[in-house]
């Protein structure tokens, strides 16, 4: 089976190879696991690839790229219209090729996937939305708003996978969690962090671009604030970058955090794994219309207790996990007091760290294959997958106990337990 991948995700050039954006780079090299050929139609970005970037593990993945579009600025909005010709006509053009189409929105070669894959009504589709589901429309883009409109009325004729379970959907539209890690990695990270302790120095982290709207400032308020109360007993990494970062140092440098804040920029993956091997906390405190991201469920895996803006799936992920605390954007105060809540009960703390890591394999790669794999069978009466590959995942799987967390998978997977 052909499968067809349409994204914007972010691809670059590196000793003569394709890499791209670490932990869509992943999901895709598992799903070619299950598929006899891969293509994925994507942006190529000029420059050098940033350090979270990863070449492909798979050699049936093949890579068509066109020239990005979309962004803030006026001009980067009027380049998402004048590239639409291109894009059409690329898409049109392998849309035949395929036996399966998954386009992943919300973005700006997604819409355009997404409206002409709709009049293509006899192959099996697929959508990802991975933003917020539920967003207000005054907190969405207007490309967004027409994206989530078009796949919630069903135009697309297509299942449609969101983050987070919600009240009076349409049966093609269906919960679905991100996965973060194989099963292996997360089993490795769990014993590693079995015995973790909540001792200072407190490590906290931040992943994320290095922006105002993924919360970094208030991060860094949270942070200013907790030396000031307890002088010496935090250390803050934060891994990312952007073009507000030097704002970010100057606060550090004003403020003298500089013993304790570390800023790394972007690295490697495994990096990031190493980084929150040691850390306790992750702050997410954004303002930004997130789905659900990875790196929340990556931290869960490390006994890491997560604590983010209640936005989207977030708080409905987090009280089914058993770990994590939503907390509402902006609230700084709010974030404050819960750390220092939690350093001063360090068994509710310990209690978090063990259920995030009990959890963390509802997150892997292999509970994700086989709901696709379920999905496809219910929605379209056949998987496209390959049936011995799925056969050693369910095997290895059906060790782990379920959770409440399978309420945010296709359903269908209870069926599995009986086979």
């Amino acid at each position: 089976m052909h499968l067809l991948i349409i994204s914007h995700t972010a691809h670059y050039t590196q000793d003569g190879k394709y890499v791209g954006w670490g932990p869509t780079v992943k999901e895709i090299s598992w799903l070619a696991r299950a598929f006899d050929q891969i293509t994925h139609l994507a942006f190529l970005h000029a420059g050098p690839a940033p350090r979270n970037s990863l070449p492909y593990e798979a050699e049936n993945i093949k890579i068509i790229t066109v020239p990005p579009a979309g962004g803030l600025t006026l001009r980067a909005k009027i380049r998402v219209v004048t590239q639409g010709p291109r894009y059409l006509k690329q898409i049109i053009n392998i849309l035949p090729k395929a036996d399966i189409i998954h386009v992943r929105c919300p973005g700006s070669l997604g819409m355009y996937g997404m409206i002409a894959s709709s009049f293509v009504t006899k192959k099996r589709k697929w959508i990802k939305y991975a933003g917020n589901w539920k967003a207000g429309l005054n907190q969405m883009a207007l490309s967004h708003i027409f994206q989530r409109e078009w796949l919630r009325f069903g135009f697309s004729q297509a299942i449609v996978t969101v983050n987070g379970r919600w009240e009076n959907q349409p049966v093609h539209v269906i919960p679905f969690l991100n996965p973060s890690a194989s099963i292996n990695e997360i089993n490795c990270a769990g014993e590693i962090c079995a015995d973790k302790k909540l001792i200072p120095p407190y490590r906290i982290v931040f992943v994320g671009n290095a922006s105002r709207k993924k919360g970094l400032h208030s991060a860094l308020k949270i942070v200013k604030e907790l030396n000031l109360n307890h002088p010496g007993r935090f250390i803050f990494d934060v891994v990312g970058d952007g073009p507000e970062k030097s704002s970010f140092e100057e606060f550090v440098d004003k403020n003298k955090l500089g013993d304790i804040v570390i800023f790394h920029g972007w690295v490697s993956h495994s990096q990031v794994f190493e980084i929150l091997r040691p850390a306790h906390f992750i702050l997410l405190p954004t303002t930004s219309s997130e789905g659900w991201p990875k790196v929340l469920s990556e931290a869960m895996m490390f006994g890491v207790v997560p604590l983010a803006s209640e936005i989207s799936s977030i708080p409905q992920i987090f009280a089914s996990a058993g770990t994590g605390i939503g907390i509402p954007p902006n609230d700084i105060d709010a974030f404050i007091k819960t750390i220092q809540y939690l350093i001063t009960d360090s068994e509710e703390w310990m209690r978090m760290s063990k259920e995030g890591i009990n959890i963390a394999p509802q997150f892997s790669y292999e509970r994700y294959l086989l709901a696709i794999d379920e999905m496809f069978c219910d929605f379209y009466g056949k998987s496209p997958l390959k049936q011995d590959f799925i056969a050693e995942v369910r095997d290895a799987f059906i060790k782990i106990p379920h959770s409440n967390l399978d309420k945010y998978w296709y359903h269908g997977f209870d069926r599995l337990s009986s086979h």
